[in-house]
């Protein structure tokens, strides 16, 4: 049962809320809705710092100030209020004032000048290996850089992987991702290397976002110094990427596509016939030049 909003003096406490109404909230009521998985990682954000405490400004506003992931914790919190308006757990005028404190602002993602060498991410795959001698961090770091899309797809593909969803032609596979998709962030197909895909299946490790993202990440490798600091991450891989394409005359509306970008300006037609032809051919051009082995 929820505790319902009493005065401005009172309040919800955070363990209170009932989390998987909270959940069917966030994943399918709400106009932006998002991945259970995304559900989960953003309210442990805000049970690290809420725990305990009553939801009003005062606390919110510390929990800002005590967290370490600002970005997700200022999403999280707008998201709580809205379902706390919606469920009638607080009133409607202290959500609105509550929203308008500055340290609610959202926050952008900041774009970064990193630009990987072809090399550097071979030398992060092969400390990687050293590293963890796992057999599905490889798999998705392999997934990550042959196919460019993000890291939770990419963590849902490999959970909920169906063979039978491939699609193959020639040298050239993918894997659709419509299921997988949110409404901020889409994408409709993975590509990926035939050769590679026939390896695809289920990851068993069931570890959250944070560790995955930090596997990705290996924090140095060996090199011809004696360590050296890796730049390699799920989001520079991803940049990466889209520069390799384009480094081998893949077209720019084509490296949109395989990245799950929208593409401004383009007809039915041309789209149709992006997705259903051009999007193979153009992938063949880049099929056999990965740094990484299949």
């Amino acid at each position: 049962m929820h505790q319902r909003y009493n005065s401005y003096n009172e309040g919800i406490k955070f363990e209170d809320i009932d989390y998987e109404d909270f959940e069917l909230f966030w994943t399918a009521e709400r106009k932006m809705k998002t991945k259970k998985e995304r559900v989960k990682r953003l309210y442990n954000v805000l049970k690290k710092v809420l725990a305990g405490k009553v939801i009003n400004e005062e606390s919110l506003r510390e929990g800002f100030h005590k967290t370490t992931n600002k970005k997700d914790y200022v999403n999280a919190v707008r998201v709580l209020l809205e379902y706390l308006k919606v469920r009638k757990l607080m009133p409607r005028e202290m959500v609105q004032e509550i929203l308008e404190q500055p340290f609610l602002t959202p926050i952008r993602s900041k774009r970064r000048g990193i630009y990987l060498k072809d090399e550097e991410i071979r030398q992060a795959y092969e400390w990687l290996k050293e590293k963890w001698k796992d057999k599905d961090t490889e798999l998705l770091f392999k997934l990550l850089v042959f196919s460019g899309i993000r890291l939770d797809h990419a963590l849902d593909l490999l959970y909920n992987f169906d063979p039978r969803k491939l699609e193959f032609k020639g040298r050239v596979a993918r894997y659709p991702l419509t299921d997988i998709s949110n409404e901020i962030k889409s994408g409709e197909y993975a590509f990926m290397p035939a050769e590679f895909a026939r390896k695809l299946r289920k990851i068993k490790k069931k570890l959250d976002y944070q560790t995955w993202e930090n596997r990705i990440n290996v924090k140095r490798w060996r090199g011809d110094e004696k360590y050296k600091k890796s730049r390699v991450d799920a989001n520079a891989i991803r940049k990466w990427f889209g520069n390799f394409c384009l480094g081998h005359d893949v077209s720019e509306s084509a490296t949109e596509y395989f990245m799950g970008h929208a593409i401004k300006g383009m007809g039915g037609k041309a789209y149709f016939d992006l997705r259903d032809k051009l999007s193979w051919r153009e992938y063949e051009k880049i099929v056999d030049k990965f740094p990484i082995p299949f």
